[in-house]
């Protein structure tokens, strides 16, 4: 039996995250929802680290979600949020 390695988890970057205050996607902010996203899901061992996070608002995540925004595209935003140093 193959042993499977242990998901990253990290409660302060995904807080981090979350409190950027817009979705990264379509640019709302305000008072809308907003969740955090793992690119690669945590069922599938997505780790809590900087490039598998994405603040999106409801809309997005939904989106995503039903595979109306590819993964591609959420990972190329999450790479240009590691470049602007946020």
């Amino acid at each position: 039996m193959i042993a499977k390695h242990p998901r990253i988890k990290n409660k302060k970057l995904v807080d981090s995250i979350r409190s950027i205050g817009y979705c990264e996607k379509c640019g709302m902010g305000g008072s809308i929802a907003l969740h955090v996203h793992h690119i690669k899901s945590r069922a599938t061992f997505g780790d809590d680290v900087s490039d598998n996070l994405i603040c999106l608002c409801w809309e997005c995540h939904t989106k995503a979600h039903g595979g109306e925004i590819s993964r591609d595209v959420l990972r190329r935003i999450a790479k240009r949020r590691k470049w602007d140093g946020r």
